[in-house]
């Protein structure tokens, strides 16, 4: 499966207002499960002595796959196509890199 084939399957199973027109819904789920991710591997440190259990895991991998329908949802709100959104970055690091630039702090490189 493609970018794109998970997109229009993402796509299938939204639920929310205005789908198409409403780009807040999927930017703020972005957001909230960036969070959960992060508060699942902070209690690594907590309880785990920051090792990653297989448990942990898992859970990443759930926390990961909603991630990515939030970003591919997100996308198609903002009219952009999310293979491109990946080609773009794999261009812009391969220019830093180039450059030496890729341990900069941020900005125009």
């Amino acid at each position: 499966m493609n970018l794109k084939e998970y997109q229009n399957f993402a796509l299938s199973t939204a639920v929310y207002p205005d789908i198409g027109k409403n780009w807040h819904y999927p930017l703020i789920g972005l957001v909230g499960e960036i969070g959960e991710l992060a508060n699942k591997l902070k209690k690594s440190i907590r309880d785990d002595n920051d090792k990653i259990t297989d448990k942990k895991r898992e859970e990443c991998i759930d926390e990961l796959g909603d991630l990515q329908w939030y970003f591919v949802i997100l996308c198609y709100e903002l009219h952009i196509d999310p293979e491109f959104v990946l080609l773009n970055n794999i261009s812009k690091l391969r220019n830093r890199k180039e450059k030496g630039t890729i341990h900069d702090t941020g900005g125009e490189r």
